[in-house]
């Protein structure tokens, strides 16, 4: 058991988010920032564009970069050992939730709107939803998929668009049917 604080180099105590990446470093969102702990020492990794300093929702890609967003919704990813900003589509002005996966890359969800990216070239193109209220998360089961979670229900990613469980007991039957959806 290891005991860690700001004394040892942690930018603050308020932690929001933390990560284990592939290589076995451990990555922390907190209110000052993000910065990856490699056992002994932190390494901080400011944002210079970011809007307000804070880190969370960290992920690893396949390609062993670092993805974050901040509270001022802004979405980030560590690449060579730098922050960059992602450039997102015009449309999205706040990034409510995002989530990547290896089969279909990068999912991007303002309030009621969908972007769809590929991880490396960031090509962005708008998915149809039937979204009409907020997106309070999206979830990837194993075989890849992407789920949204909204005000109107559970969605699932088919075929080029979010298909709307438009019943709560069919959304009841599937979820129980995959057994590898997680709400």
């Amino acid at each position: 058991m290891w005991h860690i604080s700001d004394e040892e180099g942690l930018p603050s105590m308020t932690i929001y988010n933390l990560l284990q990446d592939s290589r076995g470093f451990m990555w922390f969102g907190t209110e000052a920032g993000v910065c990856r702990f490699d056992g002994r020492n932190f390494k901080v990794y400011p944002a210079p564009s970011a809007k307000y300093r804070s880190g969370t929702s960290l992920t690893e890609d396949k390609f062993g970069n670092i993805w974050f967003r901040n509270f001022a919704k802004q979405l980030f990813k560590i690449e060579k050992e730098h922050v960059v900003e992602i450039e997102l589509p015009k449309e999205i002005r706040n990034v409510n939730a995002y989530l990547l996966n290896e089969q279909d890359g990068l999912l991007v969800v303002d309030w009621n709107v969908a972007y769809i990216a590929h991880i490396q070239n960031l090509a962005w193109r708008k998915i149809p939803t039937p979204i009409t209220e907020i997106c309070w998360g999206v979830y990837t089961d194993k075989a890849c998929h992407f789920h949204l979670l909204t005000v109107n229900g559970v969605m699932r990613y088919e075929k080029e668009q979010f298909i709307l469980f438009d019943e709560q007991d069919k959304a009841k039957r599937f979820l129980k049917r995959k057994k590898n959806l997680y709400v």
